[in-house]
């Protein structure tokens, strides 16, 4: 079992010597500088987890054992598919899991601060790594190689490779296998079987590698830290870094703000708006970047996903400014295209890993997908130029809520051969509760399958498997986005994540059942006339140091922060005519990432206005406001 968490060390500044307990095992023989994997003890320091790779740390260490530089190791292992839903999972092969890797390593290389280390393990499988415990060096004897080689397979009676997900080492011409849809029971089952049991598993399946540089704070640390926060997620945190190399404890965070040394809080709130939506500006521009370059949504959006990079220091700039935010944790958005699904026009659907994950990140009706299985009736079907079209009833003892938009997929069985079609689900009002009118997409069928299909026109099927896929797209990581601006700007060691977030869909709400105005305009006024809003979502909340909502709208100006307020709004999809969205599939075809226009816009405008804000002469102004409030205290 791997030791999740980040020692120490990570924050000195490079060369260093490990300290007492970890080492470093380099991932190949020979070289002066080598490519290393950190164990604390026999087990590799791991950093994080995903659908298709482990990421362990690592560093590249000189000959003298003194590392250079830190990285992250991200080992491919594909047994974490098994636990998507089928529809993702029968999308998925080999060869498609080595192209999206393949292209993940072009843009971590693109979007990671320092790109990447290149190995030429990005694209070509390397052999399986097993450490030896003793020396921390490759084991010794024949190479163990993941076979890819189809004619081998095939007369080794295994399973194809590119078609298929199974995975078989093959060392002096006999195949093991790698990984479970090969029939392998874990790393230390497959150790046994090619001789090296006892041995420390780094990349037991050879799966593809991807070496990018490690940023060890996390993006809710950061936050954490410039809310005053001393903030402990696990690793490390910046504060702990900042204290020791720079200021010793207690004065670290201030060192690198701008208005370090003035008197009072007020002028830190200002700042720390500012850092802030900077902070969520750079998530959401790394978001529509990540978009852009794929066309497809990443459907995983977390602070889990966000690094921070800080920049050096002593340059005259506060340090704090050179902030940089990186999205590390890539997309598990899938694309299922079905020509003819929508008019005519081929549509994409695009399914996610996990409909469960990741918590308060992921908007509620992700969840609620359907799959199962029940009898199906055949009404209509026909056979065209184009294709064998079907229209059926599908009939299951659970109620079903289906829109227009959603996808069905079907497998069913019919006289002895298998059917898999995808359609749509018909708005009929004189269904049965549990029942479901679906027009399937016109599709090529093999052999005699729409003849049998025919034949069974109103004969019911039994067992036939279904899942409802909605239509899903960038607006499901606009939600995302908004959840991590409630988490970046609203969230104080008195608000929790649940209970802001909570506390803005309530507002949203409200502000939406005025129509009279604009969405900026209502939520001020909401702000003014309650003052339970002002408490759970007022400016105060930015800082841990400033506790009395009245303090931090003295501040901030309350147009300011309701501007801000409603942007975030605004992010959620279908929350009221203002909303960016209308629903978490409403993108554009070909165009997913303009959903991030708008909120760019919004947090670019917010920038510059606070960042005036912060630079303007306003000592004097506050002071004329805290002399006038006290004169009119006394009226």
């Amino acid at each position: 079992m791997s030791r999740v968490g980040v020692p120490m060390m990570v924050f000195e500044e490079t060369p260093v010597t490990p300290p007492e307990g970890y080492r470093l095992a380099p991932i190949e023989r020979g070289g002066a500088v080598r490519l290393c994997v950190v164990l604390n003890g026999n087990e590799p320091v791991a950093l994080r987890e995903g659908l298709d790779a482990r990421v362990y740390l690592a560093c590249i260490a000189d000959a003298a054992g003194r590392v250079q530089r830190w990285l992250e190791l991200w080992v491919q292992e594909v047994d974490g598919v098994a636990r998507a839903p089928s529809a993702y999972r029968d999308k998925l092969d080999n060869a498609a899991l080595d192209q999206r890797w393949s292209a993940r390593a072009d843009a971590l290389a693109e979007f990671v601060p320092g790109g990447l280390v290149r190995t030429g393990f990005e694209t070509h499988h390397p052999p399986a790594l097993f450490l030896d415990p003793a020396t921390l060096a490759p084991v010794d004897g024949p190479e163990r190689r993941l076979c890819t080689d189809e004619a081998a397979l095939s007369q080794g009676g295994a399973n194809a490779y590119a078609s298929t997900l199974a995975r078989y080492l093959i060392k002096e011409g006999s195949l093991t296998p790698a990984n479970a849809a090969a029939g392998s029971e874990g790393p230390d089952a497959l150790a046994r079987s090619l001789g090296v049991a006892g041995a420390i598993p780094i990349n037991p399946g050879a799966g593809l590698l991807l070496a990018a540089p490690f940023l060890p704070l996390a993006y809710d640390a950061y936050a954490d830290a410039l809310s005053g926060l001393s903030a402990d997620h696990g690793d490390e945190t910046l504060l702990r870094e900042l204290a020791e190399a720079n200021l010793g404890a207690g004065d670290a965070i201030n060192a690198g703000l701008l208005t370090w040394g003035e008197p009072g809080r007020l002028g830190r709130v200002v700042e720390t708006l500012h850092l802030k939506l900077r902070l969520l500006a750079e998530a959401v521009w790394q978001v529509r970047e990540a978009t852009q370059r794929s066309q497809e949504p990443l459907l995983n959006v977390s602070s889990a996903g966000f690094r921070v990079r800080v920049g050096g220091r002593g340059t005259g700039l506060p340090y704090l400014w050179t902030a940089r935010v990186a999205l590390v944790q890539p997309g598990e958005g899938l694309a299922l295209c079905i020509p003819g699904a929508t008019g005519g026009v081929e549509a994409r659907y695009f399914l996610a890993a996990d409909a469960a994950g990741p918590g308060i990140y992921r908007p509620a009706a992700m969840g609620h997908g359907a799959s199962g299985r029940g009898l199906l009736r055949l009404r209509r079907v026909t056979t065209d130029a184009s294709g064998t079209l079907l229209e059926a009833t599908l009939t299951c003892r659970e109620r079903l809520s289906a829109s227009p938009r959603d996808l069905v997929w079907l497998r069913f069985a019919v006289a002895g051969a298998r059917a898999d079609v995808y359609g749509t689900v018909e708005q009929e009002t004189a269904l049965a509760s549990g029942e479901l009118r679906i027009r399937t997409v016109a599709q090529r069928m093999p052999g005699d399958l729409p003849a049998r299909l025919k034949q069974a026109e109103g004969v019911p099927i039994q067992d036939a498997m279904f899942e409802l896929v909605p239509m899903f797209s960038t607006p499901v990581d606009l939600y995302g986005l908004a959840v991590l601006g409630v988490r970046t700007l609203l969230v104080d060691g008195r608000n929790t994540l649940p209970i802001a977030f909570d506390e803005l869909l309530s507002l949203a709400y409200q502000a939406s059942q005025d129509a009279d105005g604009t969405l900026e305009g209502r939520i001020a006024g909401l702000l003014q006339s309650d003052p339970r809003w002002r408490d759970t979502l007022g400016p105060h909340r930015l800082h841990a140091d400033v506790k009395d909502p009245e303090e931090g709208l003295s501040a901030i100006p309350p147009g300011l922060w309701a501007e801000v307020l409603a942007a975030l709004v605004r992010m959620l999809p279908a929350i009221g005519a203002e909303s960016w969205c209308g629903d978490l599939g409403d993108a554009p075809a070909g165009s997913v990432h303009r959903v991030f226009d708008g909120p760019s816009e919004d947090l670019r405008r917010l920038l510059v206005r606070s960042r005036g804000l912060l630079l303007g002469d306003l000592k004097w102004s506050r002071e004329l406001h805290a002399i006038a409030s006290e004169l009119m205290a006394k009226l």
